[in-house]
């Protein structure tokens, strides 16, 4: 509602959780309830956490400015949000555990759905994230003539519509848990349906077909879809490299996944002087993410440490890269912050290559361990935990969809990858 960039709001708004805390310590303590942890979860789960808190002070004292105290108290507030979730689990007795965790997957969909009621009552963000008009361009194949929409919470376009993506992909297998009462299911379709429109008025064609390809995958029987699933993720890894200097013909056939330039980016590539050959010489291609991955790669190498330790979080900022792309985001408003937009050329700037790698085994060692918890994939909440992770790595393919500042997905998994954390109770009674 305006005040994302006021720091003293935001932690106005953290308040409660930060109490929250701080009771339930105390209620812990006092009477006594005992847990159990998943050691080997908390010990990869709990090192991709440090590692990104390491990241985000890095990122926050690189240059001290209002943006270091702002990036110091995002920061703050995803501990307090962890550490209240887990406290959570920690106290709930066994059945509210697991709704408790379900609840993680849930919350894309009912922050998708407030989203789009308080647009539909015509609340507006003041904030100004673009300063032109985009095309909806899969309304108007529906003969619908707009403009796409920023929500008023959203943090833009992208990351708005990656979210409703996640949870067009992982509810639909709320629904087919047994345990499902009627109330949720219908809850659940109202999510489902919110999504959808939030995509389409986003004009988020990725989320679409990304969400409609982890639904395909997660059907399928489960051999091949333990299979296809690695093959998804490593095709996720390679892309960026593959796709550097496309083919002409495959940027003819596939001219429906670029959007056209708008008059800013036109304008900016033929007089800033400082614009990147890169991005002056793109074929357009996937709305010019290969220019974009072509700086970032560029920036790579053997001997330079910062590969292999990243230069902390917005490292394409630190480094200057973003910088090298910036005049394609002229009609953004704060165009040098404009991230790789891909999941792990993105995570190799910000924690490098070790990052890198600690962010694979986590997301692996999660998906492995789903699959110890149930006989197939299409089965309950674990689906869903599942297919919210295959989809975050797929759309990972044109997006930044494990990124601080796309804060709607990375809280998300951070929520799910907690919940992992705490061992299942068995059911205890409370007075």
């Amino acid at each position: 509602f305006g005040y994302r960039g006021n720091l003293q709001f935001v932690f106005v708004g953290i308040i409660p959780y930060f109490a929250g805390t701080i009771f339930n310590t105390f209620y812990i303590r006092k009477n006594k309830i005992r847990y159990r942890l998943n050691s080997k979860h908390l010990l990869i789960f709990g090192l991709l956490g440090l590692t990104w808190i390491i990241a985000i002070l890095r990122g926050a004292i690189y240059k001290i400015d209002q943006l270091t105290f702002f990036t110091l108290g995002m920061g703050l507030t995803w501990i307090i949000l962890m550490t209240f979730y887990f406290q959570a689990l920690v106290i709930s007795p066994a059945d509210m555990s697991e709704r408790a965790n379900r609840s993680a997957v849930y919350a894309a969909g009912v922050f998708v759905f407030v989203n789009l009621v308080l647009h539909l009552l015509g609340i507006r963000s003041p904030d100004e994230l673009f300063l032109a008009k985009y095309p909806a361009q899969m309304l108007s194949l529906l003969g619908i003539q707009t403009y796409r929409v920023v929500f008023p919470m959203a943090s833009g376009f992208n990351s708005f519509g990656n979210l409703a993506g996640a949870a067009l992909a992982s509810l639909p297998f709320i629904l087919r848990d047994r345990t499902t009462r009627t109330l949720e299911k219908i809850m659940v379709c109202v999510l489902l349906v919110s999504s959808l429109v939030s995509i389409l008025l986003t004009d988020s064609r990725g989320p679409l077909f990304f969400s409609a390809v982890t639904l395909g995958l997660m059907i399928l029987p489960k051999q091949l879809f333990s299979v296809l699933r690695w093959v998804l993720i490593g095709a996720t890894i390679l892309l960026p490299f593959l796709l550097i200097n496309p083919p002409p013909f495959l940027v003819e056939k596939m001219s429906f996944l670029s959007r056209p330039a708008s008059e800013w980016q036109e304008q900016a590539i033929e007089t800033t002087e400082d614009c990147s050959p890169l991005a002056s010489e793109s074929s357009g291609f996937l709305t010019n993410r290969t220019a974009i991955w072509k700086a970032t790669v560029a920036d790579l190498s053997f001997t330079n440490p910062y590969s292999y330790i990243g230069y902390g979080f917005r490292g394409q900022l630190i480094s200057g890269v973003s910088k090298k792309y910036s005049c394609l985001f002229t009609s953004y408003e704060n165009q040098i912050f404009i991230s790789s937009h891909q999941m792990w050329l993105q995570t190799i700037m910000d924690i490098g290559i070790i990052g890198l790698a600690i962010t694979l085994i986590a997301f692996v060692f999660l998906i492995l361990e789903l699959d110890r918890d149930q006989t197939y994939p299409v089965k309950g909440a674990n689906s869903a935990y599942s297919a919210y992770l295959l989809y975050i790595v797929a759309i990972g393919t044109l997006e930044s969809s494990l990124y601080p500042d796309a804060f709607e997905l990375f809280i998300i998994v951070f929520l799910l990858l907690t919940g992992t954390v705490v061992k299942k109770k068995e059911s205890r009674k409370y007075d």
